[in-house]
């Protein structure tokens, strides 16, 4: 897996994708995003000017891929399986 994150400012774009390995199938897998250490959920936007609200979570497509999905000020990540099994966690601060 092959997780891209650009920083610009007080943004992020994340795109994750699947290499072949044998890592757990990424099809309908879930980004939810937070505020910093919190669980409450942090607004997410479908572009880089936040003028198009997007879903939290961020589903992935039958390919596994993530749409494009920016987030402005500090936030916590978390990328679960389909199931919900969580596979990683990330506290992220732009600076």
């Amino acid at each position: 897996m092959i997780v891209n994150i650009n920083l610009k400012l007080d943004m992020i774009n994340i795109r994750l994708q699947r290499m072949e390995m044998k890592l757990p199938s990424l099809t309908g897998a879930k980004l939810f995003f937070y505020e910093s250490g919190t669980t409450n959920p942090k607004s997410v936007w479908a572009d880089a000017g936040f003028n198009i609200a997007t879903t939290n979570p961020v589903i992935a497509d039958e390919n596994a891929n993530f749409p494009d999905c920016f987030v402005n000020g500090p936030y916590k990540v978390e990328l679960r399986e389909n199931n919900g099994y969580l596979l990683f966690i990330k506290e992220c601060f732009n600076t």
